[in-house]
């Protein structure tokens, strides 16, 4: 028998300034399942991302993550614990402009990044060998770098904690680059 699902949407319509509301009859997602959800433009696919990520809740119907209902989610605090059990990935993923990659690679993990510890760095170093990061660019920063290594250094954010010990279910991949 398969494990419940870790996503799952039942009765969901939620306003987010276009014609219609976006609404989700019924939507279960399980560890491991890949599912590519298209058509959708992009208010609609943050307003999906806010919703399964508890930033925000559904007018109608109810969201489930990781068995909790969202709406159960008591305050900002508990939300950034919660929140750490996604690997987000989107052209809007923040990265810090005044740290340099291999620092900004860290920051899911630890924000102890300035002098970064030497086992942290070797971590880091595979982590952006892994999405193709060369060794000169971990020691640049982001507005010094062309949009394909942008998406990398935001692919490696959204793997960072999966890779060094995390165990993350669920990706949202919203925009990417193929590598």
């Amino acid at each position: 028998m398969s494990a419940g699902p870790i996503l799952q949407l039942r009765d969901v319509t939620q306003e987010y300034g276009a014609l219609r509301p976006l609404r989700i009859k019924s939507l279960d997602v399980r560890a491991g399942q890949r599912l590519a959800l298209l058509g959708m433009d992009q208010g609609a696919a943050e307003a999906l991302v806010n919703l399964l990520t508890g930033a925000t809740t559904p007018r109608t119907g109810e969201v489930r993550a990781f068995g909790r209902l969202t709406t159960e989610i008591p305050d900002s605090d508990a939300w950034l614990v919660a929140l750490r059990q996604y690997g987000l990935l989107g052209v809007r993923t923040v990265l810090i402009e005044q740290l340099t990659v291999e620092q900004n690679l860290a920051i899911p993990l630890t924000l102890d990044v300035d002098p970064m510890p030497e086992a942290l760095q070797t971590q880091m170093r595979a982590l952006g060998a892994e999405v193709g990061l060369g060794a000169g660019v971990l020691d640049r920063r982001p507005p010094e770098l062309g949009p394909l290594d942008l998406q990398r250094v935001r692919l490696g954010r959204a793997l960072a904690l999966d890779r060094f010990g995390n165990d993350l279910p669920f990706r949202w991949i919203e925009g990417t680059t193929a590598l």
